[in-house]
């Protein structure tokens, strides 16, 4: 079990108030109660301290705080440099990240290696060297080896000979997991993730994978099928889950892994603004914070020993949702 460390609370955290930036026309920003906000904390460059080799690896240095940029749902056909994630390739640049997390469907139409080649190389092929990724159904569209997807990025999508793996970075354990595989709850996957989780002596824990198990989200929704992830990761205290599949971005409350809220729970975020095509959304999901669609964007994360921080930031710079620092579990 990862040691936990007691946190003093400080003043940013008591009494801050989530109130969304207003959208700009087309985006529809929904709040339905007020979470914790504050302006990020210092967001200068930090040092990761694993390059996707797994838990174990690597010599112990000083932990600092560090960028992180994500989101899903990201390339489709269509003519550079007038592609959306063109726009939102500029957008990730700026903010300098010290990692890039794809939330799967890197490709949104075919997925084939050249595919990745002419359509995603372009745009975000720019962080190449930055990118942890996460594959989605997309890349297994007609193709149950992923082959695209895994011959574009190498040793990137499995660094330890499996396509989920973990890494430390800005005092954070972070984990990407494959949502489209070997999700039962015996399975390798999850037996690995509870041992992986085991071991890491982050107080902080960070996983994403594409397909959320919470979505308002009309076109997919729910994926109740990733449960086993959330029962581990909630046993072992992790705090934060992102997940992409729907075209829209989300926030949820922090709940448990029966979708109850609760204080210590996981917080989720869909980012599936990365470029490909937007959908509206149906039905609000229960603890649904914040939802925004018609808007392609990033996810800022600012992660420091025991706290993170979070900007969503649309292709013009406007920041519609933010928060923390939040103490970790």
């Amino acid at each position: 079990m990862r040691t936990v460390l007691a946190l003093v609370a400080t003043s940013a955290l008591a009494a801050l108030s989530t109130v969304p930036a207003a959208a700009g026309p087309g985006q529809h920003g929904q709040e339905d109660r007020q979470g914790a906000r504050a302006q990020g904390q210092g967001q200068g460059p930090g040092q990761g301290e694993g390059h996707g080799q797994g838990r174990g690896s690597g010599p112990a240095v000083a932990q600092e705080s560090a960028v992180v940029a994500a989101a899903g749902d990201i390339s489709v056909n269509c003519g550079e440099p007038l592609c959306p994630d063109a726009d939102t390739a500029d957008l990730v640049a700026g903010m300098s990240p010290d990692a890039v997390l794809t939330l799967g469907d890197q490709r949104n139409d075919s997925a084939g290696l050249e595919d990745f080649q002419e359509h995603f190389d372009p745009t975000w092929g720019r962080f190449k060297e930055l990118i942890k990724p996460s594959p989605g159904n997309h890349e297994y569209d007609g193709d149950p080896e992923a082959g695209g997807y895994f011959g574009y990025f190498g040793e990137a999508a499995r660094p330890r000979g499996e396509s989920w793996y973990s890494f430390d970075i800005g005092g954070w354990h972070v984990v990407s997991l494959n949502s489209e595989e070997d999700r039962r709850a015996d399975g390798e996957q999850v037996r690995w993730l509870a041992e992986d989780l085991a071991a890491t002596d982050k107080q902080c824990v960070m996983a994403y994978w594409h397909r959320p198990k919470y979505s308002s989200g009309s076109g997919h929704g729910d994926f109740p099928n990733v449960k086993p992830f959330w029962d581990v990761l909630r046993e072992h205290g992790a705090d934060v889950v992102l997940n992409g599949h729907d075209h829209d971005y989300e926030r949820f409350a922090p709940q448990d892994a029966d979708g109850n809220a609760t204080e210590d729970g996981i917080r989720q975020f869909v980012v599936g603004t990365g470029g490909a095509w937007q959908r509206p959304f149906g039905e609000t999901r229960p603890n649904s914070e914040f939802r925004l669609a018609d808007t392609f964007g990033a996810l800022k994360l600012t992660l420091d020993p025991g706290s993170y921080a979070w900007q969503f930031v649309d292709v013009d710079g406007t920041v519609h949702d933010e928060g923390g620092p939040t103490a970790c579990q």
